[in-house]
């Protein structure tokens, strides 16, 4: 009887030690606190809000000078992640097009955190707006 109330309380001891290794786990602040970088996206649409494929965008951090480009997918959307946190500019470009530029994204600590700053970019004159959207749109395919 003795062997068995020795082996019940090093076992309670053991129950007793992983319990306050796991309730100190739970203490600790989640690893997504500390995140130090962010992500900027966006989408890239011409005058008429239709997607614009193909646009350079440009992602400068004006206290660092840090420089990322992305370019847009098929429809006109950007994705930047893992930036520093910090202000940036971004500059959406691309040739028979003008350029937009929007100030003071701020790109905060965040794990979820995303700046959004879409652009809208104007018509450079180089071509009509129908036939610019033409050029750059691939045909449908007819059955």
């Amino acid at each position: 009887m003795f062997n068995g109330d020795a082996r019940g309380s090093r076992m309670g001891r053991r129950l007793r030690t992983l319990a306050l290794v796991i309730g100190a786990a739970g203490l600790t602040p989640p690893a997504w606190s500390q995140t130090v970088t962010g992500t900027v996206q966006g989408t890239v649409t011409d005058t008429t809000a239709a997607p614009v494929p193909g646009a350079t965008v440009t992602i400068r951090n004006v206290e660092t000078g840090l420089v990322r480009e992305v370019v847009t997918n098929e429809r006109g959307f950007y994705n930047a992640p893992f930036l520093p946190i910090g202000r940036y500019k971004v500059s959406a470009t691309l040739a028979g097009f003008g350029s937009v530029t929007r100030d003071k994204i701020d790109v905060r600590g965040r794990a979820h955190h995303a700046g959004s700053p879409d652009a809208r970019l104007p018509w450079s004159g180089r071509c009509a707006p129908r036939a610019c959207a033409a050029r750059r749109r691939p045909p449908v395919p007819v059955s």
